[in-house]
């Protein structure tokens, strides 16, 4: 039995067709992800440097791997750091790291480079740049991050990211302007200062774990204090008697 002859299919190309497609308007793709920073508003924006631990964790690596693989190689304003990336961890921590939020040549070359991976255009709105210009930029910023525990106790009610506005990272800002409450800048398990820029694929360490830790910080925190504080005081009476 014969099987029947299915008939040929014959692509033909257009030459007009293929020459169009080859002319079509693609946009141009970003490196990285074009990852849209927290609100973008005078008081509460997203600060570049809590940007940048978002953009590591959004592509799943470490955000000082991402700094060294994605940025060092261009950095010219700290030629220390980009010959000798094993001082990423010190640069980090208290090394500089938080002047990326600033006012300077550093803070600027931050932007441009994030602007060209991202392809965002807002990233300059990050930083103290569009605060309050060029005044200078000596002490205006702290040395490690700090951060008000309610804040991120609400925003993990409410299922929110949390992040770390440029608000916090001002020298002279000591208190939360909406909840009149200090900025602290101790981890309240460890009691460490925390990096600017974290070392962890996750969120499990660094300041980001402080904002898991918290929960609902200012209640808690207050009755496990007043909690431990009966438990030694009894076994203090226990001891005496």
């Amino acid at each position: 039995m014969k099987k029947a002859a299915h008939p040929a299919v014959v692509v033909r190309k257009d030459p007009e067709s293929h020459r169009m497609l080859q002319t079509a308007d693609i946009p141009p793709r970003s490196r990285l992800y074009g990852l849209e920073p927290y609100q973008i508003n005078p008081l509460w924006s997203e600060s570049l440097s809590s940007y940048l631990n978002r953009l590591g964790w959004a592509h799943g690596i470490s955000p000082r791997d991402l700094v060294v693989q994605e940025l060092l190689p261009s950095f010219t304003s700290k030629p220390w750091l980009r010959s000798s990336p094993g001082l990423v961890t010190v640069f980090s921590r208290k090394g500089g790291a938080m002047s990326l939020n600033g006012m300077g040549t550093f803070a600027l070359e931050g932007v441009t480079l994030l602007k060209q991976l991202t392809m965002r255009s807002d990233l300059h709105l990050l930083t103290l740049h569009s605060w309050i210009g060029n005044l200078p930029h000596s002490r205006n910023v702290r040395t490690v991050p700090a951060w008000c525990e309610r804040c991120y106790a609400e925003w993990r009610e409410q299922g929110s990211s949390p992040y770390q506005p440029l608000l916090w990272m001002l020298q002279v800002v000591t208190l939360c302007p909406r909840h009149k409450r200090r900025l602290t800048e101790r981890c309240p398990q460890c009691q460490k200062q925390q990096s600017v820029i974290a070392h962890r694929q996750d969120k499990t360490r660094g300041v980001y774990s402080v904002w898991a830790l918290v929960g609902n910080p200012i209640k808690d925190n207050s009755r496990t204090r007043r909690r431990q504080g009966n438990s030694r005081l009894a076994e203090l009476g226990d001891v005496r008697t």
